[in-house]
């Protein structure tokens, strides 16, 4: 649970943070999730095209695999991080740990789960 806690502490400032070193820290830690939560907890439709392109965007972080592709995304969430503060939404994210039992046994899976809401 050592990842999960470290994340954490990190997290908590995450609203306090300008858009771009918010994208900085979510885009490592889209990396490290091996799965990604997402929750807009606002109804209007101009809220739910930055949801969507919140969701886009942290998908490409995660699967950014090479130092372009990591910069590409990691603009292209700064952006969309932009366009949430501007149409009036919070971001707030927490990483937890889940386990799974599968063929090789129990693994703990990071979850990075992200929340825009109404701010």
């Amino acid at each position: 649970m050592g990842r999960a806690a470290c994340a954490s502490s990190e997290l908590t400032a995450l609203s306090a943070l300008e858009p771009d070193s918010q994208a900085d820290l979510l885009t490592r830690l889209a990396q490290e999730a091996r799965l990604i939560r997402m929750a807009l907890a606002d109804g209007r439709s101009d809220a739910e095209r930055v949801a969507c392109r919140f969701e886009r965007a942290l998908g490409e972080a995660m699967d950014a695999d090479e130092d372009t592709a990591s910069q590409h995304a990691r603009l292209q969430l700064a952006s969309v991080l932009h366009a949430a503060r501007n149409a009036g939404l919070k971001l707030s994210a927490s990483v937890d740990e889940v386990q799974l039992d599968g063929v090789l046994g129990a693994q703990r899976l990071p979850v990075l789960t992200a929340v825009l809401s109404a701010a």
